[in-house]
């Protein structure tokens, strides 16, 4: 809900479908430390809420430093699928060491996850399938990740928006 606060300073979160807002203008006060979430480990039909959802409030900046963030299996919404959205504040000076990994040993099949926003540091993972991660046109403000890993038989597909590396290290062992 609006206003809300979530705390995640270590052991593990599985949701079968979103974790995140109930609606994209929520405030939001989310602050990751360590621990590991798992979204979206059997499906997500929304056709406006991100499987990882930190929407498009204004209220305070995101603070992810630390942690995994683990995207299994990418949205099936008809219409405007997303599989991961941070708009949530005005910058990405929160959002440092959180690992954000698309696909694991459990999403079977290669999968297209649809992301938006600022992201931490990014993971698109081979180890069930050659994954893809495929950025959104920005509704708020530009796409920016920090240190990005890229499997290889996966792709990172930035697509022709603007994008902004935040972090000091890409590795293209996939497709770029």
């Amino acid at each position: 809900g609006n206003n809300t606060t979530v705390i995640v300073e270590g052991g593990a979160v599985n949701a079968t479908g979103r974790f995140g807002v109930n609606n994209a203008a929520n405030n939001l006060t989310y602050s990751q430390t360590a621990g590991v979430i798992t979204v979206c480990t059997i499906g997500n039909a929304s056709a406006t809420l991100a499987s990882f959802d930190l929407g498009q409030g204004l209220g305070p900046d995101v603070v992810m430093s630390g942690g995994t963030v683990i995207v299994r299996i990418n949205s099936t919404a008809v219409g405007t699928p997303r599989d991961y959205r941070n708009q949530q504040g005005n910058t990405a000076l929160g959002i440092s060491n959180t690992v954000l990994q698309f696909g694991d040993a459990g999403s079977g099949a290669a999968k297209t996850f649809i992301v938006e926003g600022l992201l931490p540091n990014v993971v698109v993972s081979n180890a069930s399938a050659g994954h893809t991660v495929l950025f959104r046109p920005p509704a708020i403000f530009n796409n920016n990740a920090r240190d990005v890993t890229i499997d290889a038989g996966c792709t990172y597909n930035i697509g022709n928006q603007v994008y902004l590396e935040s972090g000091t290290t890409v590795t293209n062992n996939g497709t770029l």
